[in-house]
């Protein structure tokens, strides 16, 4: 009975840690979008000011690292904000190539995407998707500045195995570590084979 337990409590352990892994994996790759390139369907009119607002219909951007592109953000439509440099995006879903040829898709009902400073904002049902690890929240931003990303809403990580819920979540690049804040709490499914 004790050789259950403890063999029980490795595979826990296992499991843990390879949905923490996953989950730097998913954040990680919100750091890797410098010289982002852009593609537009719709091309604006010649000019344009500070107080231009431009309607987008289908969106498009390319992010690319050492001839190699990194991640694909479309969405069905955005407005351009001249003043902020942002575009204001309905319906973003935004696939991360991965260095061992995965994905991780994101999707969310809104975002911004601002080209000066490249920072990503999602908002409303922030779903992300890696092999059978499932990230959602209602928020998620990306500071390209700071190298990280965090949520201010509540949190949810999960696969048949396991499910890491908290309030909060913040990835720092430069230190690779992500760190949960708030009613952190985590659930482990054991397997009946």
């Amino acid at each position: 009975m004790s050789d259950y337990l403890t063999k029980s409590k490795r595979i826990k352990q296992v499991l843990l840690g390879v949905t923490v892994i996953t989950l730097v994996t998913i954040v990680i790759i919100f750091s890797f979008h410098r010289n982002s390139t852009s593609e537009v369907e719709q091309t604006p009119s010649k000019e344009v000011t500070s107080d231009t607002q431009i309607n987008i219909g289908k969106v498009h951007e390319t992010a690319m690292r050492d001839g190699a592109v990194e991640w694909v953000l479309n969405a069905i439509s955005a407005n351009y904000d001249a003043a902020k440099n942002e575009l204001v995006i309905d319906r973003p879903q935004v696939v991360f190539h991965l260095k061992n040829d995965k994905n991780v898709v994101l999707s969310a009902s809104q975002g911004t995407y601002n080209k000066g400073s490249q920072d990503i904002a999602l908002k409303g049902d922030v779903k992300a998707l890696y092999e059978n690890i499932n990230f959602e929240t209602e928020s998620l931003l990306y500071q390209y500045a700071k190298g990280s990303g965090k949520t201010q809403t509540p949190v949810k990580i999960y696969n048949q195995s396991a499910e890491i819920t908290a309030d909060q979540m913040v990835y720092v690049h430069d230190e690779s570590k992500v760190f949960f804040n708030g009613n952190v709490k985590g659930i482990f499914y054991e397997d009946e084979q």
